[in-house]
């Protein structure tokens, strides 16, 4: 089943569950089938089959980053001067410090974000991808929603 036909099996007690997930994926299957009038067990089966269609792909949960320290971010775009984009990709994703990294078109090859303590580990991951081309740094200087 590709992904448009999985799209057409959800109705919108799906989408509430989904929305209640999104918010909280721990809420409770009561409480969530007390919200869209199912059962828990009906919740789940549903959620289950969420997860099949891969509509679900995983949980996660929303670290406060600057409580571990890590208070600082920054976005990174790259621009490839060579076309070793699987040999940048796994240094990228060998990268602690490296949050998300997306292959975009328009300005630039790739847009990464990466979270952490200071400009020294910025420098050092700067460094290594002056391998692979020229950077565009940008620090974050507020959240506005995350």
């Amino acid at each position: 089943m590709d992904e448009k036909d999985s799209m057409d099996f959800l109705d919108e007690t799906d989408r509430q569950i989904l929305l209640m997930l999104k918010s909280n994926s721990r809420t409770a299957l009561k409480t969530i089938g007390e919200s869209v009038h199912l059962t828990a067990q009906a919740v789940s089966n549903r959620i289950i089959r969420l997860q099949k269609l891969q509509v679900i792909r995983r949980y996660t949960i929303d670290v406060n980053e600057e409580k571990l320290g890590m208070a600082m971010i920054a976005y990174i775009t790259v621009f490839m001067k060579t076309r070793e984009h699987q040999q940048l990709q796994r240094l990228l994703q060998a990268e602690d410090i490296v949050k998300e990294v997306h292959r975009i078109s328009g300005d630039g090859c790739y847009l990464v974000k990466v979270v952490c303590p200071g400009m020294m580990e910025i420098n050092r991951l700067l460094d290594q991808l002056m391998e692979y081309g020229t950077y565009r740094l940008n620090l974050s200087t507020e959240s506005i929603k995350g």
